[in-house]
């Protein structure tokens, strides 16, 4: 049986909140969804339409817990998959070794392609700091050569005296 579903400040979920259908099964009683809508952070009104509330979607880790939620009708895919793939990756807590850097890395460096709608990895962020190092490494080498040749200048000229 998986854990219950949290939310920090509010208590685990009643049992019956596997599946909520309001068909009229026992599911779908009205202080069950209540509980639930109220542990998810989600709010809905009775209207002359029916219900009116905000379209969300909310990812819960393997814990039980509230790990993101993604509000709107219309969002683009990286904004729900991304949330995964750190849940996947286990990326979402800051490295602790060189394994978690690099599959920081991983997930910082993969792009959503909508055109082949998929994922790939990027090595453009790799070029762009190995280009900027050698761009600030270059300007670091002629600085220092100018301040030598102007130091050694002022040390070897002679000196006046008055």
């Amino acid at each position: 049986m998986p854990p219950p579903i949290t939310r920090p400040g509010c208590g685990p979920l009643p049992e019956k909140t596997a599946f909520v259908m309001p068909d009229g099964n026992s599911c779908g009683d009205l202080p069950i969804v209540a509980g639930l809508s109220d542990a998810l952070g989600f709010s809905f009104y009775r209207s002359p339409k029916g219900f009116d509330h905000l379209t969300q979607t909310t990812i819960i880790d393997g814990t039980g817990k509230i790990y993101r939620q993604v509000y709107g009708e219309n969002f683009s895919i990286p904004n729900f998959v991304e949330p995964l793939k750190e849940l996947v990756y286990e990326t979402a807590a800051p490295f602790s070794s060189l394994d978690d850097l690099i599959k920081k890395v991983r997930l910082f460096c993969t792009l959503y392609d909508p055109a082949q709608d998929k994922y790939r990895f990027n090595y453009s962020l790799f070029v762009k700091i190995a280009v900027g190092t050698g761009i600030i490494l270059f300007l670091l080498f002629i600085v220092s050569t100018n301040w030598w040749r102007i130091y050694r200048r002022r040390r070897s000229a002679p000196k006046y005296e008055l």
